[in-house]
């Protein structure tokens, strides 16, 4: 299943982080023994004694693995959101009713192509969204899904399917996706397809930014700087994009209230987490 294959990539990508740091380490400690026999590290005891030299040689090959480090991480947060994207779906297949015929004898279909996310317009019609409304964010919605297919088609001929340049295909056609819609659209459309938007605190750290400007706990985070909140990613960016230190405003909802928080631009120092939330129709 293609939710299973990326949960391995992503444990992968973990590993493989793990063991780039664990690589540094040894990097720099050298041998427990050391290579000339004393029981000290052959970083301290080199047979040339040319100590800067191998400092140089030591510092660059910790910032290509600093970089590497940060590209597997980058990788890894891609893939969570995938998985994300797809996990409500993937067991569907699963699913029969119970005057289901016996099909154990029928012979085998060949391998469905990928699936894609489902458009639940009852959520809508609860929402008290009109069916003319629906229609319109259907039919758009259905654009963008063919457009991802159309780049999955393609990075499967080529053969780049899950490379680089297919995470930066997709994240290039969501964003173009994403600057088509108003925010109030775009909220539907996560709801409608039963994927998450909302972002909350799961943890403030004290003496954070956040802690000092009030932040809580449990409250959801729906703007930053006059910019809508749909995901970490989202807040992420927003926080990067404003001086460090410059006062910022962020509107976030704590039960029934929704309250405005100032608070300078930077990190903002809480653990987050993602919530899906019925939107109030304007």
């Amino acid at each position: 299943m293609r939710a299973s294959k990326i949960a391995v990539a992503a444990a992968v990508g973990l590993a493989l982080i793990t063991g780039l740091a664990w690589g540094s380490l040894l990097v720099s400690t050298g041998s427990p023994n050391g290579a000339n026999g004393t029981g000290g590290s052959s970083f301290f005891f080199s047979s040339n004694g040319n100590l800067g030299a191998e400092l140089a040689t030591i510092r660059a090959a910790l910032d290509d693995e600093r970089r590497a480090h940060r590209d597997l991480e980058e990788e890894v947060a891609w893939l969570r959101e995938e998985l994300e994207i797809i996990a409500p779906y993937e067991n569907a297949d699963s699913y029969e009713p119970a005057d289901a015929p016996d099909v154990s004898a029928a012979p085998s279909k060949p391998a469905s192509p990928p699936r894609t996310r489902v458009f639940d317009e009852e959520a809508l019609i609860a929402s008290g969204v009109s069916e003319a409304e629906i229609e319109r964010l259907r039919e758009r919605f259905d654009e963008a899904e063919m457009g991802e297919l159309y780049i999955r088609d393609r990075a499967t001929r080529e053969g780049w399917l899950n490379r680089p340049r297919f995470r930066k295909s997709l994240d290039k056609h969501r964003s173009t996706v994403r600057e088509e819609f108003s925010d109030d659209d775009f909220d539907l459309m996560l709801y409608a397809s039963h994927r998450r938007n909302r972002v909350a605190a799961q943890h403030v750290l004290r003496g954070s930014p956040g802690a000092q400007a009030g932040l809580l706990r449990g409250d959801i985070i729906l703007s930053y700087n006059d910019e809508r909140v749909f995901s970490p990613r989202d807040l992420q960016h927003a926080t990067t994009t404003v001086p460090v230190g410059s006062p910022v405003s962020m509107r976030v909802q704590r039960g029934e209230q929704e309250l405005t928080l100032y608070i300078p631009g930077g990190p903002i120092g809480t653990k987050l987490t993602r919530k899906s939330v019925q939107p109030e129709i304007p």
